[in-house]
């Protein structure tokens, strides 16, 4: 009888698990990889999926439910997931409570803990900053703020006094509901501040009807965004109509690890991933977790903590050009170095590195 497969769970904040999403498309092709060349001590690693039906479209509480579920299982040793900063936040008691090693990949820097690892998918407090001073170094004096939901806000409290630090006059700030698919009303009060740009921070549905507002009101002016906007690596109607905005990324396509990953996935999937950082986030955690059980001195839950705790920089498929990623004791960061962000644009509408 072949040994007992170990486990990790995979927690989906929507609600049904996505098995052709990007993001666990990545993930199956390291762990494919992985179990190839023999897995950990003989033993194959498998995926065990549920999902919570948390933030955004339903509570972030049942991201808590989803993860007592996942833990209950005594083959699972490891989990990923959540990745929206609501439902990490409402679970990172839990997590730390139960005691199953955990990688989450939200936006948030207070989602970490002893048991409750961060891949930071964007970030909440350094996007504010990078964009604050592109926008300085672009030689804007002024700026129009549309903020969306309660990541809006997070997004706001940093972005906020880094356009202070940096001499940026915020002549208007505006806020839309995380599901307004119309915020034209909320850019008319804007454009009669006259600013020079305007920027929106938030994610959800006003990210593609920023765009559409902006050609709602035949307004030409230069815009800037959070993360969120990769949304426009979906949707090409999209993204025309959003040409010349400039928002934080990390999809680097001169990234040699992301280069890597590209052809494996298309050769795996028989098309190349779409062009966002999803694919790339995946692969990434599953290595993270995977080296963790390389490192682990047994391959229990607390093993694997420790084994994390012993990932040293490897190279990262998400992020810049050159990122390294790992953790350490009381370490929970994985992304390291100044290529965690990098800017994308939409140029003759396809999406393109800024300034690169």
């Amino acid at each position: 009888m072949p040994p007992l497969a170990i486990n990790i769970g995979i927690l989906h904040d929507g609600p049904s698990v996505q098995l052709e999403s990007p993001v666990i498309r990545g993930m199956q092709l390291k762990l494919e990889e992985f179990n190839a060349q023999g897995g950990v001590e003989g033993r194959l690693v498998e995926m065990v999926h549920t999902a919570a039906n948390a933030a955004h479209e339903g509570l972030p509480e049942n991201a808590t439910t989803a993860w007592e579920d996942l833990a209950s299982d005594p083959g699972v040793v490891g989990i990923l997931g959540p990745a929206i900063a609501d439902n990490a936040l409402a679970v990172i008691d839990t997590v730390d409570l139960g005691e199953v090693p955990t990688i989450n990949w939200s936006g948030a820097e207070e989602t970490r803990g002893e048991w409750f690892f961060h891949f930071q998918a964007g970030s909440l407090p350094d996007e504010g900053v990078y964009l604050a001073r592109l926008i300085k170094k672009l030689g804007h004096q002024t700026v129009g703020v549309l903020k969306a939901g309660t990541v809006g806000e997070k997004y706001y409290a940093y972005f906020n006094p880094e356009a202070a630090a940096q001499g940026l006059e915020i002549v208007s700030v505006q806020s839309a509901h995380v599901h307004a698919t119309d915020v034209t009303p909320q850019l008319t009060r804007i454009r009669r501040a006259s600013p020079e740009c305007v920027i929106f921070l938030g994610m959800a549905d006003p990210t593609l009807a920023f765009g559409r507002g902006f050609r709602a009101l035949d307004w030409e002016t230069p815009r800037f965004s959070n993360i969120a906007m990769l949304a426009l690596a979906f949707d090409a109607e999209a993204a025309a109509i959003n040409e010349g905005i400039v928002w934080t990324d990390q999809y680097e396509p001169r990234n040699p690890a992301l280069a890597t990953l590209i052809d494996a996935y298309a050769k795996r999937y028989g098309e190349p991933p779409v062009e966002a950082f999803l694919a790339p986030i995946g692969y990434d955690m599953m290595t993270l977790m995977l080296a963790g059980l390389c490192n682990a001195s047994n391959l229990t839950r607390v093993g694997l903590k420790e084994g994390l705790e012993r990932v040293k920089p490897l190279p990262c498929a998400t992020g810049g050009l050159n990122p390294v990623m790992g953790f350490g004791p009381w370490d929970r960061a994985a992304i390291k170095g100044p290529d965690l962000l990098m800017f994308r644009t939409v140029r003759n509408g396809k999406l393109v590195t800024f300034g690169g």
